[in-house]
């Protein structure tokens, strides 16, 4: 429910706001909306194939989304134009330490062979996602040891 529905909620919710006019600004509206996928989104997850199901739908509802033709107004939200920009990115980080992979007492539940990410990577990651002027982009984020050899590092 939360890694697939609640993100389709909260997307319907961010298109409606995104779409509110803003008496303070004669700006064409605008909105950035940022899904958080996971690399579970484009591989296999045998082990838990709930969560591969609904990573795997937030990489389908993103692919919907990213097409900006598809940006326009309900009747209950209409600009001059009718339309509200909207860049729509995704995220798909590999495991992070954050409270998804530990238990009740706060101990990491993965095997020490598996590679973390550093938080600050997939923040930094977050960051250029929301600074890009156009939508459209994923990046998949994984710790340095597994990403040599596959594009940039980090």
């Amino acid at each position: 429910d939360v890694d697939l529905n609640a993100l389709v909620y909260t997307s319907h919710l961010a298109y409606w706001a995104f779409g509110q006019a803003n008496k303070n600004s004669s700006s064409p509206r605008t909105g950035t909306l940022l899904l958080v996928g996971s690399v579970a989104s484009l591989t296999n997850t045998p082990e838990t194939p709930l969560y591969g199901a609904a990573k795997h739908g937030v990489l389908g509802l993103f692919r919907s989304l990213r097409t900006p033709h598809l940006f326009t107004d309900s009747n209950r939200n209409k600009s001059k134009d009718g339309k509200t920009e909207v860049k729509v990115n995704l995220l798909c980080p590999y495991f992070t330490p954050t409270n998804i992979i530990r238990d009740e007492s706060g101990k990491v539940t993965l095997p020490s062979y598996v590679a973390l990410n550093k938080f600050e990577k997939v923040i930094e990651a977050a960051t250029r996602l929301i600074t890009e002027p156009k939508g459209g982009k994923a990046l998949v984020i994984m710790p340095e040891s597994l990403a040599k050899g596959r594009g940039k590092e980090g």
